[in-house]
């Protein structure tokens, strides 16, 4: 009778299974690719560590359940991401937070078993207690910026099977699959959670070894933190959100007499996807769906660049290469300050008009022609037809109205390899934004000032001193020939500060490559995804009447103070971002912050004794790049807002007959690179071989980006000298050691890519 109905819950189970993947397969094209499924297994892996402690947990009886998991896989990542940080040996510090994630177990043992708390009110209150902690300690911001070899267990795979699956969670039920058939503490277990009663009488030792259960309970979820800091380079205080509720359902779905049931249906991808289900969060299976997609891409590609099989004179003439790039590199910083000075000295500022030129912009791109054609380049200058373009690309990436390229010509300039080869694009902008007031400057702003190993000046950061390390590095190449079979492309634009139309002039005349470096400040960490970002104007219309007397009711003829209108719809943008901030959707694993809608400009008011009758908000809102639209802009994005100011609208009686009204401005576009693209790669061993430090970072801010990646087929990453915070303030500078290290990375790059 027992087995037959082991038997009808086991295919009940299957057939609704059947029926959650048959839904997903129709509703999610590539459900069942190779490369979805790795990616549903990484967040498997959290829930089958989970879901094994969770087990043994209501295996040992007493009313046992634990609920604070989920803050324990939370709080326990977060200390082992800080402390590996601190600089501590990243085996120590998983061995601190599995211990950590032991002794939260041990406290809710303790609660359980010498307080005599009801199971589920002392984990549920250490729930509460874990989760705060991990928010408050980082105020709800990831924890970032981990050293890449961290991730070599979270970013692998064997056959589309992630390593810490293999490594880590089949061990372990295995052991646990052992312990509870084969050992004695496995016996006691299962009696305890039978017949306590008759345990206690018979001389076993429960409240230790239900102590130990809740431990061991702790120490899985830490695991699980660990293997959460792994996959995704950081750790997030919301990472274990839910995990309670996922690992709850997958034991008493799956059954607790015996493991085998909670392996076939807690821990296969499918059925992963089928617990989300059950966990009340059918209408974002789409959304996840995309993200465990979105996950691959970043992560994950079977696809494996091996290294052809050379002599060892072959590897030695390389090395010789490599050495003597370093050499000029090195002894190069005068060449490299002196460019810089150079670029800076050109007032190539971006004019508010954007119909007219900034004073410099055709001198300071005549002067890099000049360079490259002294460096073996075909250059080629030419101002683009701004509306012509316009008719082109109308709505897409870069497609800005009002523009006008004349005087302000882009530049591109090809250097041919021997063939064969893969080619590389070397790309950035070439205009500033204005200096502002003058007197915050220590130096004045377009002198290209040198105090010590700094330059100062405007651009200096943003981003002159990466134009000025391609540019040597691409003279480094030349000067010592430098055998390449891929070609260089080298391109400076103007318009970026303003939206990406010079860009867009530059891919659509043709200019693509195999992939391709924008050079703005990242202060040399690799930067394979941007923000988008989106900048709108949200006008609010009062009455105005006498600030100093008093007021009738608008519905009266009265007056209506735009100030307080505008007080109402900014406390409105900060009900947004509090919920982006914990948003998955609106993080992304490199980014230090969440996407947030940033006020930079308001307005109101006529007259000092006039309530205002009108208030401006200049907004600038961010997106990732899952979240563009078809046209592969943030149209997505800016309903979303509008929506939300609408709706808050209507809670406001004024506002609800005279709703604000939003004119976007600008819409810039973002994109992504996958981490195992090979350029990155190459990054990678060129740092390596410089003896410089390789790190992954998400841009905060809109690069130009988007438009090689996605218009022109060139998978563009940021990678440039300069801290990016610097960009746009007075004092803007950076060091020659910081230029000579990005010039070194790049033409070694170079030479790796296009050899």
């Amino acid at each position: 009778m027992i087995a037959t109905l082991k038997t009808i819950r086991f295919g009940g189970l299957l057939a609704l299974c059947l029926v959650a993947l048959m839904f997903f397969a129709v509703s999610t094209p590539g459900f069942f690719s190779v490369g979805n499924l790795s990616s549903i297994l990484q967040f498997s892996t959290l829930l089958a560590l989970v879901t094994l402690g969770q087990a043994l947990v209501i295996l040992s009886g007493g009313g046992g359940i634990d609920l604070s998991v989920g803050g324990i896989v939370s709080l326990s990542g977060l200390l082992i991401a800080s402390a590996v940080k601190a600089g501590f040996n990243a085996y120590l510090a998983a061995f601190i937070g599995i211990v950590f994630g032991g002794f939260l177990g041990l406290i809710n043992g303790i609660l359980i078993t010498k307080f005599r708390l009801l199971p589920l009110i002392a984990t549920l209150g250490t729930f509460y207690a874990y989760n705060g902690l991990s928010v408050a300690i980082t105020n709800g911001a990831p924890v970032s910026g981990l050293p890449l070899y961290f991730g070599t267990l979270g970013q692998n795979n064997t056959v589309g099977i992630p390593l810490h699956t293999l490594i880590l969670v089949l061990p372990i039920f295995l052991i646990l699959e052992f312990v509870l058939w084969q050992m004695p503490l496995g016996r006691w277990i299962y009696a305890i959670g039978s017949n306590e009663r008759a345990c206690r009488l018979v001389g076993l030792p429960v409240d230790h070894i239900r102590l130990g259960v809740y431990v061991h309970s702790g120490v899985l979820a830490a695991l699980a933190g660990l293997v959460a800091d792994f996959w995704l380079l950081s750790a997030r205080p919301n990472i274990g959100q839910n995990l309670e509720l996922l690992s709850l359902t997958a034991v008493l779905l799956g059954g607790t007499r015996h493991l085998w049931w909670i392996r076939r249906f807690g821990w296969s991808p499918d059925c992963c996807l089928l617990l989300h289900f059950i966990a009340g969060r059918a209408s974002n299976v789409e959304c996840e769906c995309n993200l465990a997609v979105g996950y691959r891409r970043l992560f994950f590609n079977n696809k494996r660049s091996r290294r052809p099989h050379n002599s060892s004179r072959r590897y030695e003439m390389r090395d010789e290469l490599d050495q003597s790039i370093i050499d000029a590199a090195d002894s190069g910083g005068y060449r490299l300050m002196q460019t810089l000075q150079d670029l800076i000295r050109f007032e190539s500022v971006v004019m508010s008009d954007p119909t007219k030129a900034g004073p410099g912009e055709h001198l300071c791109q005549q002067y890099l022609e000049r360079r490259l054609a002294a460096n073996g380049f075909a250059t080629e200058l030419w101002e683009p037809d701004a509306e012509a373009l316009l008719m082109k690309y109308a709505g897409k990436p870069g497609a800005q109205k009002g523009r006008n390229f004349a005087g302000r010509p882009i530049l591109a300039g090809t250097r041919r390899g021997s063939g064969g080869g893969k080619s590389i694009l070397l790309t950035g902008h070439i205009d500033v934004v204005p200096p502002g007031e003058l007197t915050h400057w220590t130096y004045p702003p377009f002198a290209g000032t040198q105090v010590e190993d700094r330059i100062y000046g405007r651009g200096a950061v943003d981003m002159k001193g990466g134009v000025a390390s391609m540019l040597v590095a691409a003279e480094i190449l030349h000067d010592l020939q430098i055998p390449l079979s891929g070609d260089i492309i080298f391109s400076t634009v103007v318009d970026e500060e303003i939206g990406g139309m010079g860009t867009l002039a530059m891919a659509d005349r043709g200019y693509h490559a195999d992939a391709g470096i924008l050079t703005e400040p990242t202060n040399n960490r690799v930067t394979p995804v941007c923000h988008g970002i989106l900048w709108g104007r949200i006008l609010l219309d009062g009455i105005g009447g006498h600030a100093e007397l008093a007021r009738r009711h608008w519905d009266q003829g009265g007056p209506v103070d735009a100030v307080g209108l505008m007080r109402f719809i900014l406390a409105g943008i900060d009900v947004i971002n509090e919920r982006w901030r914990t948003d998955p959707r609106k993080n992304h694993p490199l980014m230090e912050l969440p996407n947030q809608v940033i006020v930079t400009q308001i307005k109101a008011g006529e007259h000092p004794s006039s309530a205002a009758g009108r208030a401006e908000i200049i907004i600038d809102v961010q997106y990732l790049p899952h979240e563009k639209d078809a046209a592969g802009v943030g149209g997505n994005v800016k309903r979303e807002v509008e929506e939300h100011i609408a709706r808050m609208s209507q809670v406001d009686p004024w506002l609800a007959q005279h709703p604000p009204r939003i004119e976007w401005i600008l819409d810039a576009d973002c994109a992504e690179v996958a981490i195992d693209h090979p350029i990155i790669g190459a990054f990678r061993e060129a740092s390596k071989q410089a003896s410089q430090p390789f790190q992954l970072w998400g841009m905060g801010a809109h690069t130009d980006m988007g438009i090689p990646t996605d218009l022109a087929s060139t998978p563009t990453v940021n990678f440039g000298p300069g801290d990016p915070s610097q960009a746009h303030q007075p004092n803007e500078s950076v060091t020659v050691p910081d230029l000579i290290a990005t010039t070194k990375i790049i033409a070694l790059t170079i030479a790796r890519w296009c050899r």
